[in-house]
């Protein structure tokens, strides 16, 4: 996806069903809209092939990003820990490669 357009004016699924009508009327296949359960998402694709997005905010979208980040850090922690072991090894196997192609 290149990017989306957040429309935040009016109530998010009235919206995007509201922008849904009018890209079809334009001969615009379009599908969706889809609940992501913090944003409401309606895609088509541009003249030249090019997916869009237009997505409109829920109402408590603000709360529920705010609990988003809030778990960020710890996700991240858990994720160093889960991969720290397969990343040593792979740096390991880079350096021998590396010292038996360098030593000929």
């Amino acid at each position: 996806m290149e990017g989306a357009s957040i429309i935040t004016s009016r109530p998010a699924l009235f919206l995007g069903k509201a922008m849904k009508s009018r890209m079809e009327s334009a001969g615009y296949k379009v599908m969706g809209p889809i609940d992501h359960g913090f944003v409401h998402s309606i895609y088509t694709e541009d003249p030249n092939g090019i997916q869009v997005e237009v997505t409109t905010k829920v109402p408590k979208y603000d709360e529920i990003m705010a609990h988003e980040r809030s778990l960020v850090e710890k996700a991240m922690a858990d994720w160093e820990v889960e991969t720290r072991a397969r990343k040593d090894a792979f740096r390991a196997a880079a350096v021998e490669a590396r010292s038996k192609t360098a030593l000929g």
